[in-house]
């Protein structure tokens, strides 16, 4: 593979997971500013080897909504029992189970300490090539 084809590629995959870590902190804080709190009720619960697989049921007003998702805490999530969600206005099919500002701070940190040594790991390249003597 050519080297700029690979550094070309290497740039698109830096920045598309940039702009995906970017989104999902983005959607978070707008969560904690926005998000509303509701009670949610556990439906269905299936223990495996390894996970438990737990359905939720929460109401919006009239509106039902259900959510499947995986765990290891079954002591959180007894069948039957409530469970309190976020969810956000726009998006009441998505519920999270906590906004923890200290999250959200370390991924802002680890982001763009990624962004910041992908920057120099860049400029470093385009010095070796600067400063690399050209055979012709």
């Amino acid at each position: 593979m050519d080297e700029r084809v690979r550094n070309c590629l290497i740039t698109v995959i830096a920045i598309a997971l940039i702009i995906t870590v970017y989104r999902r902190i983005t959607y978070k804080i707008e969560l904690r500013h926005y998000g509303k709190k509701v009670e949610a009720c556990v439906i269905d619960r299936q223990l495996t080897e390894h996970d438990l697989y737990v359905k939720i049921e929460y109401y919006i007003g009239k509106n039902r909504f259900t959510k499947s998702f995986r765990t290891h805490d079954e002591k959180k999530f007894p069948l039957r029992g409530k469970v309190e969600i976020f969810y956000h206005p726009d998006y009441p099919y998505r519920p999270h189970f906590s906004i923890d500002p200290d999250e959200l701070e370390k991924t802002l940190n680890r982001i763009f300490l990624f962004a910041v040594g992908f920057g120099i790991y860049q400029v470093i390249q385009l010095m070796v090539k600067a400063t690399a003597p050209h055979t012709g």
